[in-house]
């Protein structure tokens, strides 16, 4: 029941926090929007644990969610560490209340069958991995280079000031979301091969990116540029292959399903 409560808490917050709104808690004092997100975010988990009696989680959620954002809305700039402390509480909030909820409920999902249970956490665990790989990944991969990246555009502009050429430069620049697209693409994708257990095709996937990616060094890239993409493709990689591997074996702790 501990198991079925966490995946369910985790995939409400995961569908609300990062596939509904991108991971940006609601700015500034008001707090409709906060609120609103808030109910959200206990309904989405309550409705995820098909449990009817469960009616603490999304109260708990509520309260926290409200407390919590309100907390985060009063910085107003916040950084990497704001970011990750208010997902990394979040996350301690939803252990406490499968812990505690579990221990005052029977297991009677979907009137204790228990087939059709496992196989419902199947889901989530598959639902809470993806989200985790692919959304969160985007987050946590995008705010770790943004030091990289200032850098390299501070090195970037002092050499378009300095350059004494009369012939301006053409940017190197590509799609706008291109980045993020590439990276949410590839996380899905090693994702998707560890499920099924390919992991050679991962290998020949990070080497035709690797190549891709090399290809740059003869286009006129610095070595900072160079560098920035190679962190953040690493990054990617390293990000995905933890979440993926970690999805493989909870979905292989789940208990298994006992013959008629």
């Amino acid at each position: 029941m501990q198991i079925h409560l966490a995946l369910a808490l985790w995939g409400g917050h995961l569908v609300s926090e990062f596939l509904l709104k991108n991971g940006r808690a609601p700015r500034g004092r008001d707090l409709g929007p906060q609120i609103r997100h808030s109910i959200i975010v206990a309904a989405l988990a309550y409705a995820f644990t098909g449990v009817v009696q469960a009616w603490p989680i999304p109260v708990g959620i509520l309260l926290a969610h409200i407390v919590l954002d309100s907390l985060y809305s009063r910085n107003e700039t916040p950084g990497w560490k704001a970011w990750l402390l208010l997902h990394l509480v979040h996350g301690l909030v939803i252990t406490a209340l499968s812990l505690l909820v579990a221990r005052g409920l029977e297991d009677s999902l979907l009137s204790g069958r228990v087939p059709l249970s496992r196989a419902y956490d199947q889901v989530l665990a598959v639902l809470d991995g993806l989200l985790l790989t692919v959304f969160v990944g985007a987050e946590i991969v995008g705010r770790a280079v943004v030091p990289f990246q200032r850098e390299m555009d501070e090195e970037q502009k002092a050499l378009a000031l300095t350059s004494q050429s009369s012939r301006p430069q053409q940017p190197r620049k590509g799609f706008e979301q291109g980045g993020l697209v590439i990276g949410m693409l590839e996380r899905g994708i090693i994702f998707l091969l560890v499920l099924v257990e390919s992991p050679t095709a991962i290998g020949f996937l990070i080497a035709a990116k690797s190549l891709l990616r090399f290809g740059d060094i003869g286009t006129g890239a610095s070595r900072k540029e160079i560098e920035y993409i190679l962190i953040g493709t690493l990054m990617s990689f390293l990000f995905a292959l933890t979440t993926s591997y970690t999805t493989l074996l909870i979905l292989r702790a789940l208990p298994t399903v006992a013959g008629p």
